[in-house]
């Protein structure tokens, strides 16, 4: 509905009837925000409404207002039916983070921004403190198939918001920041994805960058393939991150870039697919020292993922090929563009992407 909206191709009188069908009173809610809609509270921010700001108002006070206590689920007893929570319970801490972290996030990507009140920037801070200051629940919980996939993938939602809210804390303690880091390391340690957290945590504390650097290095080579592909996913937010000044997120470490081009040269299944993205933006967007990093061992990577990539061959996992082989088009298309379109590699992935059965490699290669 936004992206019809936001696509300019709707006439005024279009884009009222949306609003008034999507605000009517028989499907509003006590907290004033439409229901049954199937879109969570932070998407009424980018969708019509009847008058301008009433989506924030109602948003702010469900989200951004009142006392907040941490929910049961940190403790929860097997039996009990989770359901989604984080878009059900605003005195949640997890729900909050969540709820606002999307907002910030998905306002930004619209070029638009939900503006915050000193006293919203100081409960958001209060509500990080409690997130990271939260127990980890007990280890039969953990253990548990349907709730301990709950709380890590609550967990791991919460994470990838999460640098968004801290953002608007200027500045975060070294406080705070000592506490994420010892957070993240404890549910890093009980398989609980959470890198996305890494390039905040050395901004906010710069102290703690090889101590980040390690925890990652390690992911990337869990045989827990949810934390591999995690770690390597962090990895890419930490070299974006640290590509802008203005964020003033120290550079990774070369021994960690390396790993990116060990993950590929390897094929290291669970991280291969955020190591290919990562060394795509190291070609594209990197320094001359990072792509020297990785340059070679990327180059055996890909000379070996064109022969085992091929749809000829027996695979494990058949419909991740597709992808994988779209994601070596894209690394040696920014290779190429960076100057090595004659190395072997390079150039018979260009090749073999020509003759893809499937438009969206073939229309991959850049000119």
């Amino acid at each position: 509905m936004s992206h019809l909206v936001q696509s300019g191709q709707l006439t005024d009188a279009e884009t009222r009837r949306i609003a008034q069908a999507l605000w009517d009173e028989q499907y509003t809610a006590p907290d004033g925000l439409p229901s049954r809609s199937a879109l969570y509270d932070w998407g009424f921010l980018v969708v019509p409404e009847p008058t301008p700001g009433m989506a924030q108002e109602h948003f702010r006070n469900k989200w951004l207002s009142g006392e907040s206590e941490l929910s049961d689920h940190h403790t929860i007893e097997l039996g009990q039916d989770p359901g989604d929570g984080l878009n059900r319970n605003p005195k949640d801490v997890e729900s909050r983070l969540w709820q606002v972290g999307h907002s910030i996030r998905s306002l930004g990507e619209s070029g638009q921004q939900l503006e915050l009140s000193d006293t919203e920037k100081q409960h958001l801070a209060e509500l990080v403190e409690t997130w990271a200051e939260a127990p980890l629940p007990e280890r039969s919980v953990l253990e548990d198939p349907m709730f301990g996939n709950y709380y890590s993938n609550r967990t791991n939602a919460v994470a990838q918001v999460l640098p968004a809210v801290i953002r608007e804390i200027s500045p975060p303690a070294s406080s705070l920041g000592e506490k994420i880091y010892e957070k993240v390391r404890h549910l890093i340690a009980i398989q609980v994805p959470a890198f996305d957290l890494a390039p905040t945590i050395v901004q906010i504390v710069p102290d703690r960058l090889e101590d980040v650097a390690t925890m990652l290095r390690v992911g990337i080579t869990s045989s827990t393939n949810e934390l591999a592909a995690n770690a390597a996913s962090g990895m890419l937010l930490w070299l974006s991150e640290s590509s802008d000044a203005e964020s003033g997120t120290p550079t990774p470490p070369n021994h960690l870039v390396r790993e990116i081009g060990v993950a590929i040269a390897y094929r290291r299944g669970a991280s291969l697919v955020g190591a290919l993205q990562a060394a795509r933006w190291i070609f594209d967007s990197g320094t001359g020292a990072s792509k020297e990093t990785i340059i070679q061992l990327v180059r055996d990577g890909l000379e070996y993922l064109a022969t085992e990539l091929s749809y000829d061959q027996d695979h494990e996992n058949p419909d991740g090929i597709p992808l994988l082989r779209l994601l070596c088009t894209e690394l040696a298309t920014a290779m190429a563009k960076d100057g090595q379109d004659q190395h072997p590699a390079v150039a018979r992935w260009l090749e073999i992407a020509k003759e893809d059965p499937l438009p969206e490699v073939r229309n991959a290669v850049r000119a």
